[in-house]
């Protein structure tokens, strides 16, 4: 039952995700869910009671979920093309081998530790590298994605033209020959 609670916690959050897109600071909400998550992960590591411990198990799970949306959804806006398909492997790679050695860590530390001890100490390490990369890395609190529709932060949205104006009319001829290649000058009038 209460894998079926993070299941659906991790569901309700995925289909839900587009605001996350939309928000103005993405960046900074990136940040938040990283430490939320680690505050999630200490409150686990400190719960009693198994009712508790599910709770933080979700709310963790729910944090990670933001996290990872809003990381890939960053990278695939900031990456220019031609480097794209090289940090998208970094990140897949990361994401594929970090569970694997995140076990082997916490199998190391749950050795000077109970294993509630280390859920604490690995939370209390991602909330604090959260905070440590948001004041170490100010581009990432000012990330933004650019959304059709929504203006990039700081740019003024031009006014929109009157119904009403009239739209000047160009020749045909003019535009043609001032778009010809090797055409400097304005357009003149064809010779006969």
């Amino acid at each position: 039952m209460g894998k079926a609670r993070l299941v659906a916690c991790a569901v309700l959050v995925s289909a839900t995700s587009g605001w996350g897109t939309r928000a103005a600071r993405p960046g900074c909400l990136l940040l938040a869910a990283a430490f939320t998550g680690g505050l999630a992960t200490i409150g686990f590591g400190l719960s009693g009671q198994v009712a508790v411990a599910v709770v933080m198990l979700a709310i963790g799970g729910a944090a990670g979920t933001v996290y990872e949306i809003l990381e890939y959804a960053l990278v695939q806006h900031s990456t220019p093309d031609r480097l794209r398909g090289r940090v998208v492997g970094v990140i897949t790679t990361q994401g594929t081998t970090g569970d694997v050695v995140g076990d082997a860590e916490v199998a190391v530390v749950a050795r000077w530790f109970s294993p509630a001890g280390a859920a604490v100490v690995n939370g209390a390490v991602c909330a604090g590298a959260a905070v440590l990369v948001a004041v170490c890395v100010p581009g990432l609190r000012r990330a933004w994605l650019l959304v059709p529709g929504v203006p990039e932060p700081g740019v003024p949205v031009p006014a929109a033209p009157e119904q009403d104006a009239p739209v000047p009319e160009v020749p045909v001829p003019a535009v043609l020959e001032a778009a010809a290649p090797g055409h400097d000058g304005p357009a003149t009038e064809p010779r006969p």
